[in-house]
């Protein structure tokens, strides 16, 4: 019988093993993205869900959506800089939801 392992040490292999991000990178990503992504990201969008490295982001406006498209390069640098490397390597830019 195996010894029992902490419950903190199982958690973070599941979510290494499914690509999870970690909730206080996700809690960060929500509440300093305006500070941490800056022009032209910073009030045309919301970070929308972040899975298997690809995080996709809601547009204030249809018309932002291609604008943003064209920064995409440079927010997974900055994002790389700010979060670590392999925490988000791709970025995809959706039109806003109807609420």
């Amino acid at each position: 019988m195996r010894d029992p392992r902490p419950i903190g040490e199982l958690l973070q292999t599941l979510m290494d093993k499914y690509r999870l991000v970690d909730p206080d990178t996700w809690t960060r990503l929500r509440t300093e993205w305006d500070s941490m992504v800056g022009h032209p990201w910073s009030g045309r969008s919301v970070p929308f869900s972040l899975n298997n490295r690809e995080l996709v982001v809601e547009a204030v406006s249809p018309a932002a959506v291609s604008m943003l498209r064209y920064g995409i390069g440079s927010l997974v640098e900055r994002l790389a800089e700010e979060l670590g490397p392999d925490v988000v390597t791709s970025v995809r830019v959706i039109p806003p939801h109807r609420r």
